[in-house]
Order: C-alpha cells, then structure tokens, then sequence
C-alpha cells in the first residue's frame, strides 16, 4: 500500500508543479489529478473488499 501511495503522491507533485509554473499546464495537472483520484478509490475500494472477508 506504501507504494500506491507514494505514486499518488507523485501524481499529486506533478500537478502541483503544472500550475506552479509562469505559464500553467493546466491539462497536465488535471489529467494528473483525474489520475490520483482513480488510484485513491482503487485503493479504497480494495481496503473496503479486505475489511468485508
């Protein structure tokens, strides 16, 4: 699990970064973003199926 979510974390930086520049990428944050989200329901959703058996 650490390692989900160390690569969230590093989707998360990415978009940060994005919009941290002069001239934001505002796509590269968002499909970042849309990434780390998909990631934290996977994961969620695979911590709610151990937790029900």
């Amino acid at each position: 699990m650490k390692e989900e979510l160390l690569d969230i974390d590093a989707r998360l930086s990415i978009a940060t970064g994005a919009l941290s520049m002069p001239n934001p990428d505002i796509k590269k944050a968002i499909f970042n973003i849309e990434q780390a989200r998909e990631q934290l329901l996977n994961l969620a959703e695979g911590l709610e199926n151990t937790q029900q058996n």
